[in-house]
């Protein structure tokens, strides 16, 4: 499993000012990554050239072993009514429950999808 950016610049069609300029980073390990920061630093973008939502960009995005990646925006805060599983299946796309359920079994998150996520750490 690999994701990484390469030396990548990006700022949307509209403006002038840089989302990104020359930002690489490389995830090389399985596991829950998850995106921290104030508001417009650029978390939403980083997740949606991540995903191919938006293209535009300079440098290289690389994404092996993993097929599509999925992307879930929560508007600021996780739901805590509801189970990691029931808010997996809720913003995954039927099409694309099988590679849920793969990815699910690839970061071994099957004892999480119970819990809630203020019970996650």
């Amino acid at each position: 499993m690999r994701i990484e950016f390469d030396k990548l610049s990006f700022h949307y069609p509209e403006t002038d000012k840089p989302v990104f300029t020359n930002l690489s980073v490389s995830l090389d390990r399985p596991g829950f990554h998850a995106l921290f920061g104030p508001s417009g630093v650029g978390k939403t973008s980083f997740a949606r050239l991540l995903t191919g939502n938006i293209g535009g960009y300079e440098g290289r995005i690389r994404v092996e072993g993993v097929g599509t990646p999925l992307y879930s925006y929560n508007l600021e805060r996780l739901p805590d009514w509801s189970s990691v599983g029931k808010h997996l299946e809720k913003i995954t796309p039927i099409e694309a429950s099988s590679r849920l359920t793969r990815l699910v079994e690839i970061f071994g998150m099957e004892a999480c999808l119970t819990s809630r996520f203020s019970h996650l750490s």
